[in-house]
């Protein structure tokens, strides 16, 4: 997460906005081929976001040398590969082979039970992702000649993310207050369980700084989103 939280919504830097060729999430850059259509099929992709990550992105990540985590995090050793490689292997094994061997539960029932837990997870974890950064009010910037940026550090997070208006149960206790998302990537070491207090603090230093804080309700957040 360092890439994500030093560079949010930066095109090249931020491992969370990296595209993936099916969808676009980077406004200024122009779609192409199949991205041209993505309004009509996002919906359809969003529940394999899980999947996308345990087979696909989590392999390019650790064997591409072309992929945005080696600028952050340079080499990867070779011991973590067989790591990351071995606790799939472990994953897979505990999620579907031990239903099979010593539950004695089909093949297929282990297989589609594994299957709509991954799209439930999936859903909702997409569900607390996405109405944060990547909204038509929130900022990518671009990098100039010199590979700067336009903001400063801490102006940056606020035009790139936003906070939600929804401050409940749920969201407290089951989205660790997620809510509070500037918040998080201001001081990310601190305990979310502050951040309701931390942000009583930020709004009051974005008005007086002039700083753009942002704070929106989930329900029409998703008919605006720049992925979609």
């Amino acid at each position: 997460m360092a890439s994500h939280h030093a560079y949010p919504n930066v095109d090249g830097w931020d491992t969370d906005i990296e595209q993936s060729g099916l969808l676009l999430i980077v406004p200024w850059i122009k779609a192409k081929g199949v991205q041209k259509y993505q309004h009509f099929f996002f919906f359809l992709v969003y529940p394999l976001y899980l999947f996308n990550w345990m087979f696909i992105r989590d392999f390019r990540d650790f064997f591409d040398n072309e992929r945005v985590i080696l600028k952050t995090q340079g080499a990867i050793p070779a011991k973590e590969k067989i790591k990351m490689v071995a606790y799939k292997l472990f994953y897979f094994f505990y999620q579907i082979a031990v239903p099979v061997l010593f539950f004695k539960v089909s093949i297929g029932l282990a297989l589609g039970a594994w299957f709509l837990q991954v799209i439930a997870a999936s859903i909702f974890a997409l569900f607390v992702l996405l109405p944060l950064h990547p909204l038509p009010d929130n900022a990518f910037p671009k990098l100039d000649e010199k590979n700067g940026l336009p903001f400063s550090w801490l102006h940056h997070q606020f035009e790139v993310t936003n906070d939600l208006k929804e401050n409940n149960w749920f969201v407290r206790n089951v989205l660790g207050n997620f809510n509070f998302h500037v918040a998080h990537h201001l001081f990310p070491n601190y305990s979310y369980a502050y951040y309701n207090e931390i942000t009583e603090e930020i709004e009051e230093f974005a008005k007086e700084h002039n700083l753009g804080y942002k704070r929106f309700p989930i329900s029409p957040l998703w008919a605006n989103m720049w992925i979609c």
